[in-house]
């Protein structure tokens, strides 16, 4: 069985436990990164071999369909849309311009120094409704393209609270990518990796090694209730995110 997913960098995830399944020997998997094509990165011609080669696509769905113009396949493959797992709410650098405005008045008002600590330890960078509204847009997204029900992953979003699930808004932790390999791995027929992985993802929050990370501040962990972040290394990182946002409103 040939597989193709045709996604974006989440695919990567998936293909690498999808290679560790206890079936592996029974299946290829390739992996077409939709924004490669779109910068060239990887030709039209690849991405046509790939998905006409395929038995079963995995794939993200654009504006609700297939996003492969005027595909016309020699063979009929199995056609999977996926969830696409996103939540920008605990990252201080996914505050909108509004919220850095407010910011930049308290460095006003007070210093530059004071409205550094302030966003990252005690203002409300928009954290709550960013949460609410990436879960909203996932379980919209999942129910509008008929990603098959037994399969979505939206649902795991509240998890995320109690531990960290986010490497950035958009690069799920070891554990989402487990958890969701095994659902698709099951979806179409094929065993799950094996349970060692249940304890080794909790020790290695990024094992498939995608690249860049992303930090929840004290502020964030306060207001979401989270039960990660906020530690001296997170809020250090943030600081810095702080100073390079308020540097543009030449407060420094």
């Amino acid at each position: 069985m040939n597989i193709c997913f045709h996604a974006n960098c989440q695919a990567l995830g998936l293909q690498y436990f999808f290679e560790r399944s206890p079936d592996a020997h029974r299946f290829t998997t390739k992996v077409i990164q939709d924004f490669q094509v779109v910068l060239g990165e990887v030709s039209k011609e690849a991405e046509r071999e790939a998905i006409e080669e395929a038995d079963v696509i995995f794939y993200h769905a654009l504006s609700g369909r297939f996003p492969v113009d005027e595909w016309k396949p020699a063979k009929t493959p199995v056609m999977i849309p996926m969830s696409v797992w996103h939540n920008s709410g605990p990252f201080l650098t996914s505050a909108t311009s509004y919220e850095w405005h407010l910011i930049a008045e308290y460095a006003r008002k007070h210093s530059f120094n004071d409205a550094v600590h302030y966003a990252v330890h005690e203002a409300d960078m928009g954290y709550a409704k960013r949460w609410s509204d990436n879960f909203q847009k996932m379980t919209a997204k999942e129910r509008r393209e008929r990603v098959p029900e037994n399969t979505r992953i939206s649902g795991w979003t509240h998890e995320g609270i109690e531990r960290r699930m986010h490497l950035t808004r958009n690069h799920p932790t070891t554990e989402v990518f487990v958890r969701w390999a095994n659902l698709l791995l099951e979806h179409i027929g094929m065993r799950p990796v094996e349970s060692d992985w249940t304890k080794r993802m909790h020790d290695d929050l990024n094992i498939v090694g995608l690249p860049c990370e992303d930090f929840a501040p004290s502020g964030a962990c306060a207001i979401l209730g989270l039960g990660w972040g906020g530690d001296d290394a997170s809020n250090q990182w943030n600081y810095d995110v702080a100073r390079r946002k308020l540097k543009e409103f030449a407060l420094e």
